[in-house]
């Protein structure tokens, strides 16, 4: 919100590239209740305790450990718009990449190459950012102010992130891998699935739009961000700061106008208790009555591309008026006083908005509002 009035950063392509596909096919299977998680010990040798692996949501034809090169050359082969090409501006958005290759824990480096490959002509300036798991929407967020502040007209957001055995059993030694499965806010979680992902969205303004005769399918209305600075992994209990960063997206919003809510939605003991406390503490009884849903249980926690592809989701739950269930979700927790949806349903006739949520390591919080074409 700027002086007040909210935002007007236009969305005018959004598309991701994960574990259950891509393109409406990736959409229809959510709505459907499916799921592209798979076995760890099937996609990964020789894990060391596989028995504790259990599922991830990587991408299907992505092999070994140099894994972002595969998956952002064969995103830009089947979701990049020709749109992109005239970008005054690109921003990725990853956590800490690949572990082994020449672009170990430089994303960016990775991105540029990747680019090179594709571009028509010279790239656009290209930056990145990386925090942790809000990382994707912490882009979106950098995309839409450079927009504001007149730095560009078009900008292109490139979510990104890989799984690779290394990072799997770093997550199984921290315990934030399950054993199981994802299931966001079920009374027997255990951890989430972790996954990889690519999302591309792209943002203009008024001059931009007309520079490529576009359509807005939807818009950036507000963000928040906050950090804990509680601990170096964990959230902070009561969610007193990941509301903070909800409460500053959904400033001056009238309720009633506020639909499908995509949240974190990790599977982690910690993170559904913290985020469940966060939406009580910011929509108070409305809460009772709002739509909770989330998308790891489906296509497992892609660490850094996460927040563009939630992002991406929550815009096409809007403008295609229906809503996912919560995948993985069986029994929910009786200590989460929060409506977390277990069936798709149809969007309200209220509806104009959707909020999607991102935290991450070391308390980093995001929240986007994002408002549908159709309204």
């Amino acid at each position: 919100m700027i002086n007040g009035v909210f935002m007007s950063i236009s969305i005018i392509y959004g598309e991701a590239l994960t574990s259950l596909g891509y393109g409406r096919a990736l959409f229809d299977k959510l709505v459907a209740g499916e799921s592209g998680l798979k076995k760890a010990d099937s996609v990964f040798d020789n894990l060391p305790n596989p028995e504790l692996a259990g599922m991830v949501g990587t991408i299907e034809g992505v092999v070994g450990e140099e894994r972002i090169p595969q998956i952002l050359d064969n995103a830009f082969h089947t979701i990049l718009p020709s749109i992109a090409f005239s970008s005054d501006l690109v921003v990725g958005g990853c956590s800490f990449g690949d572990l082994a290759g020449p672009d170990a824990a430089n994303p960016h480096a990775a991105l540029v190459k990747a680019m090179k490959k594709v571009w028509p002509s010279t790239i656009p300036p290209t930056t990145l950012v990386s925090s942790a798991c809000s990382s994707g929407t912490d882009a979106i967020i950098v995309a839409a102010q450079a927009i504001s502040s007149g730095l560009a007209d078009i900008v292109t957001v490139i979510g990104f992130d890989s799984l690779g055995a290394g990072k799997l059993i770093q997550h199984i030694a921290l315990g934030t891998q399950s054993a199981d499965r994802a299931r966001p806010f079920d009374g027997a979680r255990s951890g989430t699935s972790f996954g990889e992902a690519c999302g591309v969205m792209v943002l203009a303004n008024d001059n931009g739009m007309e520079r490529l005769k576009a359509q807005r399918i939807g818009r950036i209305a507000n963000f928040g961000l906050s950090s804990d600075a509680y601990d170096i992994a964990a959230p902070h209990p009561e969610g007193i700061h990941a509301g903070n960063a909800i409460r500053m997206a959904t400033k001056g919003l009238n309720l009633d106008e506020l639909g499908y809510i995509n949240s974190h939605g990790s599977g982690t003991n910690l993170n559904d208790q913290a985020e469940a406390a966060a939406l009580r503490l910011v929509f108070g009884d409305f809460l009772d009555q709002a739509i909770v849903g989330g998308t790891k249980g489906a296509l497992g926690h892609s660490l850094g591309a996460t927040g563009v592809v939630e992002a991406i989701i929550t815009l096409q739950a809007m403008n295609n008026s229906v809503y996912p269930p919560t995948a993985g979700l069986l029994k929910l927790d009786q200590q989460i006083a929060v409506p977390i949806l277990q069936q798709s349903c149809v969007r309200g006739s209220t509806h104009k908005f959707g909020l999607t949520a991102t935290f991450g390591f070391g308390g980093v919080n995001s929240a986007l509002l994002i408002e549908a074409s159709q309204c």
